[in-house]
């Protein structure tokens, strides 16, 4: 599954994007790959496989952090798990 299709089911099912300022200090996504687009994707990789990390919130208090992994091509969903 791609992270743009996961994506589509999270927010579906209730699930916020927690979104960082483009400003913030430990947000930490180069511009040129391509999962930046999305503002809830906090941390992404610069070298290797682009591996990301997102975040999103329920009405529960709840996080969800969404890894996943490759910027061009497959972007595929690594694994996802509730944050404490």
């Amino acid at each position: 599954m791609t992270y743009d299709q996961a994506r589509e089911i999270l927010v579906a099912d209730g699930w916020q994007p927690i979104q960082k300022r483009w400003q913030d200090k430990d947000r930490e996504c180069p511009n040129y790959l391509d999962r930046c687009k999305w503002p809830e994707t906090q941390l992404c990789a610069e070298t290797g496989t682009g591996p990301c990390i997102a975040f999103f919130g329920d009405i529960y208090g709840n996080t969800l952090k969404v890894h996943s992994n490759g910027t061009r091509g497959e972007n595929s969903i690594s694994r996802f798990y509730i944050a404490k």
